[in-house]
């Protein structure tokens, strides 16, 4: 992330991090409580779009990280069985679904389109995957008859049915692998780039039967979990390798991890559970002692699937949905010094030094390790800011502080103090101090203290953030709407001019000239060109509240809410706001 230094107010509420101080991953767990359709998940899916899909026994479920968005027969016209079992999105863009009894149905452009058993189509869809042979879908019935997709119909695919049920396919990204089995022949079959491979058992190979197989999209790799818990390796159709805990596997393999990567879900006899990075054949502790574990020690593991940002999904068939994320946010606390759990201002000053403010200190981060700042304890520290020659500043109780001498004092003059609250301490480039709060916005410069308030033409009383402007000058942001102050005069906007909304917390001006606006409860906005963009939870925010904005190195926005921090692209901020797109996609950190 790039450098805190003028990036002030961030919080990050740390207190639902409940978790095993052994686990490696945080595990995470939605039912039906939490707006599922209902608690089984018979597969997972992520489309090119972001959005994790869920088929379940009472309809599909898009989930953006927060929120679900159910699609059944009684809302989405082309659904006519809520009864999901299996997903595919296919190379277009397409998104196949199974049902139980009433055929398939595909989601494209935002409509669904009901296959049904009268055109061919079998009834029953236990598992979808992509021709790797000709674009479409292959589909099983449930007389265990096979039927490809192609030119808007269907047709049986190589005339054969199947001895018995196949496993549930799975499989790397959309290749999916399903694969069947014969027990008087002892032989397995997986259908693989558009035909079906046999794997004889015999000699060292244990029997095959229920085999599962997977596939690494990118070296060609099939790997088979055998009937007694082995893990086999082919290539071109002949095995080559057979591996157990003797090659440093756990003992019992489980589940194929598939989607954005390849790997094993397993577990060992002392109770830790691993994930196996198949290609490199290392693994790394998934979790020990789980507050929530998922339930991959139990049968009830219908889907297993890791979605782009590396995050493992669990779908059970009793429990709901897991998810187990691994652990990169560090939460600090009364353990590491931090002895007041509310945190509001946060600032790096040029030093390098990080400044945070609590309701009961101002305390300052050193060696990785935080420590109350001499003389602060029973501050309620509102804002922290620097002044024109690099001293430390904050506010409390309406005055301001300044550090000297490795101590905290009163500001100097002593007028600067306010009868209100102080959100804003800034020192702009042209060595002027401006203090922002509750009164007005304050100017210091060479020993004059000048006030602004609405009389003056300021957009708003009450001053939550100032930030130099690129052009020349500051931007205000109020409550009341936006200000500019530049070369002695004052220019504002409010919601009259189009600003989406007049609660602004946050401020942030990108390299590209476009000044991003958070809002206590209107999102976000983009001001360029004289135009005033809008986005909110409509459009696929996760909250309508932005408190603060940070960009990355990778053109991602962090902003944090009263739902926690969620990350969005700059890019399709601006896309939107070019009507390029209609919504664009957010991942919630909560």
């Amino acid at each position: 992330m790039t450098n805190l230094r003028e990036k002030l107010l961030i919080c990050f509420w740390f207190g639902l991090l409940a978790v095993s101080l052994n686990a490696q991953y945080r595990i995470d767990q939605w039912t039906a409580d939490d707006g599922l359709p209902q608690n089984s998940i018979y597969e997972i899916v992520q489309t090119g779009d972001g959005y994790l899909w869920l088929a379940t026994l009472d309809g599909l479920a898009r989930f953006d990280g927060v929120r679900f968005e159910i699609f059944n027969k009684g809302n989405s016209p082309g659904i006519v069985n809520n009864r999901f079992v299996s997903l595919l999105e296919t190379a277009n863009g397409d998104l196949w679904a199974g049902t139980e009894m009433s055929g398939a149905g595909r989601f494209r452009d935002g409509q669904f389109e009901h296959f049904a058993a009268d055109t061919d189509v079998p009834s029953i869809v236990y598992w979808i995957v992509a021709d790797a042979s000709a674009d479409g879908a292959i589909l099983l019935n449930d007389k265990y008859q096979t039927f490809r997709f192609s030119d808007g119909k269907f047709a049986p695919f190589e005339g054969r049915s199947n001895s018995a049920p196949p496993k549930r396919a799975v499989g790397s990204a959309s290749l999916k692998i399903p694969c069947r089995f014969d027990s008087e022949n002892r032989f397995s079959e997986c259908l693989i780039d558009g035909r079906w491979i046999n794997f004889l058992s015999g000699g060292s190979m244990s029997p095959m039967m229920f085999v599962r197989a997977a596939q690494d999209a990118a070296s060609g790799t099939v790997w088979l979990i055998t009937a007694d818990g082995k893990l086999a390796r082919a290539e071109n159709g002949r095995i080559n390798g057979i591996f157990d805990e003797r090659d440093n596997l756990p003992k019992y393999p489980l589940y194929f991890v598939t989607g954005a990567r390849l790997a094993l879900a397993a577990g060992d006899a002392d109770g830790a559970f691993w994930l196996v990075d198949l290609p490199a054949m290392s693994k790394e502790l998934l979790f020990k002692e789980a507050a929530v574990p998922p339930p991959l020690e139990r049968t009830e593991n219908s889907s297993t699937y890791a979605d782009g940002e590396g995050n493992l999904w669990f779908g059970s068939r009793r429990d709901g949905l897991f998810r187990a994320r691994k652990q990169v946010v560090t939460a600090y606390s009364e353990a590491d010094g931090i002895l007041d759990k509310n945190i509001y201002p946060i600032y790096e000053d040029r030093a390098g030094t990080v400044w945070i403010g609590t309701t009961n200190g101002l305390f300052k981060r050193e060696n990785n390790a935080f420590f109350l700042s001499e003389s602060t304890d029973k501050n309620f520290i509102d804002a922290i800011g620097e002044d024109a020659s690099g001293r430390v500043l904050f506010s409390s109780f309406g005055t301001v502080n300044v550090l000297e001498n490795n101590r905290f004092a009163p500001f100097e003059p002593e007028k600067i103090r306010s009868d209100g609250a102080i959100y804003a301490i800034h020192s702009d480039r042209e060595g002027a101090l401006w203090i922002g709060g509750e009164k007005g916005l304050r100017r210091l410069k060479n020993g004059v203290l000048e006030t602004l308030t609405i009389a003056d033409g300021l957009a708003g009383n009450d001053v939550k953030v100032v930030i130099n402007a690129k052009a020349g000058g500051i931007w205000i942001g109020t409550y009341g709407g936006l200000s500019r102050f530049q070369n002695g005069k004052l220019m504002s906007w409010t919601e009259h001019a189009g600003l989406p909304s007049s609660t602004i917390r946050a401020l942030y001006e990108d390299a590209d000239g476009a000044l991003w606006i958070g809002s206590y409860d209107g999102g976000l906005a983009r001001f360029k060109d004289g135009k005033f963009t809008g986005y909110d939870a409509k459009i696929g925010l996760p909250n309508d509240g932005a408190f603060q904005i940070l960009e990355d190195d990778n053109r991602n926005f962090w902003v944090s809410s009263n739902r926690g921090i969620y990350r969005v692209s700059k890019d399709e901020l601006n896309a939107f706001a070019d009507g390029k797109i209609a919504r664009v996609n957010a991942v919630a950190y909560g």
